[in-house]
């Protein structure tokens, strides 16, 4: 269980309500001509005030291009609901690499719902952690939105699962007449991140001659940004200052007592560290200067920022048919490339001894096999006469790459109109997002052990340089993997008057929805079989919710609004859920409104944690205390002891963690009480206090079928 506590102010001069009617109105004269109203985020009635008892920010189309962001994701990166757990494409070795997604209020991805146009779109199919699903933000199209609506409060009673923190709802526009041609470039002060953008959007037909629509079509190119062309404390790696490492490359410290240089050396195995008779160097370096940490060299590979490149296509076609019903057809595809860059790897391996997957268990294939690499005594450069332990970067460029390509794909057809007395609201909708992984430069262990130990040269691998084509192929081959998540999903909703009371129509919603997801995400098959280290994280499932639910608003006075809803759930993977909520807002005065909301949520377990799955990860550095048993007098490792493997004294070592075949859903509480402030026109203060209290974490492979955590360092087969 956690809690949440937040106090959050709020001071804007945004388009009011009325303009922002207004505008609504301009864009489809179709609204009702009786009362203009709008959907806000939070609600399924359409209401005439944007302020509701909830908590929702409006940012519009003319607010996100004064501020200077060319994308979503970077609008939406910097609110301030958005706070820890957030990720973002800059965040190497992620498991969701490549990707952008929001937490609000610090809650995780996984407990933020994000909507495009009101409706549910497929998650990244690399899920956060590999475990929570998440909408990937980067691949929405900037120049089709029409505005970011965002909930700071529980939903679940409207929306489902997974709005335990809130809701972000990117409407995109519905109508364009005229052509429209953008372009824009720009460049950062101190180097990199070129940025550059072009779209153009088409609309045809007209409202009046009762079909329109537009298409729209956007590129965007975004360079890297790398450390090294940035400077100050927060890109230092020298801490010794502080009392701490020296952690720059090649460095010698105390975790490395035998730094990895840009150039290789080899060692007696179990020699003294303090003999430069143990050593033979390659070119680059010797024995006094890697002892006195003068061999760094410059890391190349590290980025602020890495390239990233988007192609969206957007269109939509309305038609209006007899009465007030119209159809609405949508359909996108949106394709983000982005490029991850790893530090080189270097060799010893560390904690990857090679491992075969087993069900849901890592099972070494041979422990320690190959724990130091070892070269021949007539090995090319080695002068040790013996068999020596290598110590090297292996650097086949710059490090490893992975190239990670998404194409995310929706069609969504939205059926509106009038029945008796009833305002009627259709759709359904077919999402896919697909994302392809191409990794170079990873190094295959097994591979480069044969290729050291190679008596043919056209087949050996060599520390001093020099290697053809077909041999660092041989080393670091590639590989690829490509995974899919799907929803789809049909919606039915009514609203009514009921009544009049005093301050208006007491009004009644009632709908279903039915979504089913299908997620296939493996992972790489040279990591199923144990050859190379590379993403470890796989998932698959299905799930199925159908859900009926109701709301209410009851204007009892002019000044005192009430609001309640419930949503009955039921998931084929769990059972049952009902969430309830109820709201305020008392308006006393003109300039004063106080507001505030009760509700209970809940979060389904996805397929990454209920289906099968199971991801490796690392997590702290430790000693391994059967590949290195001997300890120094103080309690340290004796690396010059024969018994003792280097590369395992001080290591991260890889975890498994497993899925819960029987996890009920996550559930929470939560509470918010506001004032909203408007002493002159067109201005709005608002101060909102949060509490949101989580039960019943989904923490994988903690329960169910008795798996568990296991270092897989230290784990050893019965």
């Amino acid at each position: 269980m956690f809690k949440v506590l937040c106090v959050a102010a709020l001071g804007t001069l945004p388009i009011g309500a009325a303009s922002l009617l207004h505008a609504q109105a301009a864009s489809n004269p179709r609204i009702d001509e009786r009362i203009d109203r709008i959907v806000v985020t939070g609600s399924q009635i359409p209401r005439a005030d944007k302020e509701t008892p909830s908590p929702v920010q409006i940012i519009t189309a003319a607010e996100i291009r004064a501020s200077g962001y060319t994308s979503v994701s970077e609008v939406l990166r910097d609110i301030t609901a958005n706070g820890m757990a957030t990720l973002n494409q800059g965040f190497n070795r992620a498991f969701s690499g490549g990707a952008s997604g929001v937490s609000l209020r610090g809650l995780t991805l996984g407990l933020t719902l994000v909507l495009i146009d009101g409706r549910r779109m497929a998650p990244y199919p690399l899920s956060e952690d590999g475990q929570r699903p998440f909408v990937d933000i980067t691949s929405i199209p900037f120049d089709a939105v029409e505005r970011i609506e965002i909930l700071k409060d529980g939903a679940s009673a409207v929306y489902g699962s997974d709005t335990i923190a809130g809701v972000i709802n990117v409407i995109l526009k519905k109508r364009h007449q005229g052509t429209l041609l953008s372009a824009e470039t720009g460049t950062t002060q101190h180097g990199g991140g070129n940025t550059s953008r072009v779209s153009v959007t088409h609309g045809f037909g007209s409202v009046t001659s009762g079909s329109d629509g537009f298409i729209s079509i956007e590129y965007r190119k975004q360079d890297k940004i790398m450390v090294n062309q940035r400077s100050g404390d927060w890109t230092r790696m020298d801490w010794r200052a502080f009392g701490g490492e020296d952690l720059r490359p090649g460095a010698r410290n105390a975790a490395l007592i035998s730094p990895r240089l840009n150039s290789a050396y080899l060692q007696i195995p179990g020699s003294s560290t303090d003999t430069a008779s143990s050593f033979a160097f390659y070119p680059g370096c010797t024995f006094a200067a890697m002892r006195a940490s003068q061999c760094l060299f410059a890391d190349t590979w590290s980025t602020l920022q890495p390239p990233s490149e988007n192609l969206n296509v957007l269109a939509s076609y309305n038609a209006k048919f007899a009465g007030d019903w119209e159809l609405n057809l949508k359909g996108s595809v949106f394709n983000s490339k982005n490029q991850q860059i790893f530090s080189p790897q270097a060799i010893p391996e560390g904690s990857f001894a090679g491992y075969t997957r087993t069900g849901l268990s890592v099972v070494p294939a041979v422990v320690g096999a190959i724990a130091n690499y070892t070269v021949p005594g007539n090995y090319p450069g080695n002068t040790l006469g013996v068999p020596a332990s290598v110590i090297a970067t292996i650097a086949p460029g710059d490090g490893a790459i992975v190239d990670l390509d998404t194409q995310s794909t929706r069609f969504v057809a939205e059926l509106s109109g009038s029945f008796a007395e009833w305002e009627i609201k259709s759709a359904v909708g077919v999402t896919r997002v697909e994302t392809k992984t191409d990794v170079s430069n990873v190094v295959n262990p097994a591979n480069l052990y044969a290729a050291l130990n190679s008596t043919d040269p056209n087949t050996r691998y060599l520390l001093g340089g020099g290697n053809s084509a077909a041999v660092m192929n041989f080393v670091a081959p590639r590989a690829n993997n490509t995974q899919t998540n799907k929803l789809n999903f049909f919606e039915l909703h009514g609203t009514r008057d009921l009544m009049k009371l005093h301050g208006g129509p007491l009004r009644l919603g009632l709908g279903m929805s039915y979504i089913a997801k299908e997620l296939n995400a493996p992972n790489p098959k040279e990591s199923q079989n144990g050859s190379m280290l590379l993403n470890g994280a796989y998932a698959f499932g299905k799930e199925k919710d159908t859900a009926f639910f109701a709301e209410i608003v009851a204007p009892v006075l002019k000044s005192l609004e009430l609001a309640a809803a419930v949503r009955r759930d039921h998931c084929d993977i769990f059972g049952n859920s009902t969430t309830p909520k109820a709201g305020f807002k008392f308006s006393p005065m003109s300039a004063l409104s106080l507001r505030g909301t009760a509700s209970k949520g809940f979060r389904a377990p996805a397929p990454a944690e209920n289906g099968t799955g199971g991801f490796l990860f690392g997590f702290t550095n430790l000693r391994d205390p059967l590949l290195c048993p001997v300890s120094n007098a103080d309690g340290t490792p004796n690396l010059a002891a024969a018994t003792n493997v280097p590369a395992y004294c001080n290591f991260a070592p890889l975890y498994l963690q497993g899925t819960n075949k029987s996890p009920q859903p996550e559930k929470s509480k939560s509470y918010t009480l506001g004032v909203i402030l408007e002493p002159i026109k067109g201005w709005s203060t608002t101060l909102d206090y949060y509490k949101t209290e989580v039960n019943n974490q989904i923490i994988s492979g903690q329960q169910g079928e008795g798996q568990k955590k296991v270092p897989f360092c230290c784990y050893r087969p019965p």
